[in-house]
């Protein structure tokens, strides 16, 4: 079994829009407002939408609809 991957460097991370747990984002799946999640450590930011869990930022930087610099399986 493969698990996907995707990473983002310190510099594309640094250039983008700030976002926090509890912010609204507006789903590019279905159009309407998620509010974000936060995770244990606080790394990662999700939203759910349709009972799936969706990556929505890391480290404060809303990643929402950016292309990562890296992505694989292993």
């Amino acid at each position: 079994m493969s698990r996907p991957y995707i990473g983002f460097s310190n510099e594309t991370l640094e250039n983008l829009p700030t976002i926090k747990a509890g912010d609204e984002i507006i789903c590019p799946l279905c159009g309407d407002l998620h509010v974000v999640a936060d995770s244990d450590p606080p790394m990662l930011l999700s939203y759910e939408c349709g009972g799936k869990t969706y990556l929505a930022g890391i480290n404060g930087r809303l990643t929402l609809g950016v292309k990562s610099d890296v992505a694989g399986e292993l």
